[in-house]
C-alpha cells in the first residue's frame, strides 16, 4: 500500500511541476501589480476629491 501511495504522489508531484509556466506566472504577477496600482490611484483620487 505504501508503495502505491508513494508512486501516486510522485506522479502527481511531477504533473504539478510540469504544469508550472514561468512566463504565465510573470504575466499574472504583472497584471495583479497593475490592478493594485490602478486601485490605489483610484483611492488617492477619491481622497483628494473629498478633501
Amino acid at each position: 500500500m505504501m508503495n502505491f501511495i508513494k508512486n501516486k504522489f510522485s506522479k502527481k508531484q511531477t504533473f504539478l511541476c510540469a504544469k508550472y509556466d514561468y512566463k504565465m506566472d510573470i504575466a499574472v504577477n504583472q497584471e495583479e501589480a497593475f490592478e493594485r496600482r490602478r486601485q490605489q490611484k483610484a483611492i488617492e483620487a477619491a481622497r483628494s476629491f473629498l478633501c
